[in-house]
């Protein structure tokens, strides 16, 4: 069944943005990503996920969806997750928190994974067709703890992570489930408190969690397998103290492009750095996973795609 005009015009009417400008006259299958800061300006996910649809032979198109208040959110998730061409719901920010608000509100039962329910934020709603429900996820922290277990074990290994908002208590919940020894530094010391305390819960998995203000970066930094940026602008670190990083030491920064600041201060300084597209291009390959299985695509050739997204993406 191909999306209708109507349908179109109904989504169109809750965003800001002309989101039928690049759209094809007729697919079979659509998603979108939702978010207050204008994604179509800056969002990767369209070109990820229309880039999947395009190299399996599948009629469908991703939109970024600019909603401009999350009065109108329940409404929006409401009318995505009724239609049955609808195969993903990416929520970014601001909406991260309020999604899972919405939840009850939705027609459809939802599934949550554990870490949903422990955060009680998401990043996915994929409607499963064939049991009339949602299932819900938050990708956002395996999709760096993807990135950095292609490079080291994290069992056991000291982790300094910068930054205690959303991106930083996703990747925070997977470094602990992994049995990092995390360290949280923030510009608001409560806030990493307050993190540390949404963590300890877990260490169960023979994590340790230590939380603090801005001074723990110069203390902890020197002797840290791992430096993570999870704040929205500039470096953590200053020249002089990414001298005193150990010579292994691996800088990864939640951000990228002109704004991976952290992860191009780490290069210029000899140290081994990824920056957040290997995030997003995981976070988005854990989904589309779970898509293409429900589309029934052929596993080896979906394996085959990703591969060459990722190349083309993390390049």
């Amino acid at each position: 069944m191909a999306l209708s005009s109507e349908a179109l015009s109904r989504i169109a009417s809750f965003v800001t943005n002309n989101l039928s400008a690049e759209m094809p006259d007729s697919v079979d299958h659509f998603g979108g990503i939702i978010g207050g800061e204008e994604p179509s300006r800056y969002s990767s996910s369209p070109h990820l996920w229309n880039s999947l649809f395009r190299l399996v032979g599948t009629s469908g198109y991703f939109g970024a969806l600019d909603l401009p208040g999350k009065q109108q959110l329940t409404r929006l998730l409401g009318y995505l997750t009724d239609l049955p061409e609808c195969v993903d719901i990416t929520i970014t920010s601001p909406y991260k928190a309020a999604a899972y608000e919405c939840l009850d509100q939705l027609p459809q039962p939802a599934h949550l994974t554990e870490r949903v329910r422990h955060l009680q934020c998401l990043n996915h709603i994929i409607p499963e067709r064939r049991t009339g429900t949602l299932f819900v996820d938050n990708t956002d922290g395996q999709g760096m703890i993807r990135a950095l277990e292609k490079r080291r074990a994290l069992q056991n290994a000291r982790v300094l992570l910068v930054g205690a908002g959303g991106a930083a208590a996703s990747i925070g919940y997977e470094l602990v489930v992994a049995g990092a020894q995390l360290t949280i530094a923030n510009i608001i010391p409560d806030e990493a408190v307050a993190l540390k305390a949404l963590l300890d819960p877990l260490t169960e998995h023979r994590a340790t969690v230590g939380a603090g203000g801005w001074e723990l970066i110069e203390e902890t930094a020197p002797s840290s397998e791992v430096i993570i940026s999870a704040i929205t602008a500039s470096s953590p670190l200053t020249e002089s103290e990414f001298a005193l990083l150990p010579a292994d030491c691996l800088c990864a920064d939640t951000r990228y492009g002109s704004n991976g600041l952290f992860a191009e201060a780490a290069r210029r300084a000899g140290r081994s750095s990824i920056d957040g597209r290997e995030m997003l291009f995981g976070q988005f390959q854990l989904a589309a996973e779970r898509v293409g299985a429900l589309l029934e695509i052929d596993p080896q050739l979906l394996s085959k795609t990703f591969s060459i997204i990722e190349q083309e993406f993390t390049a």
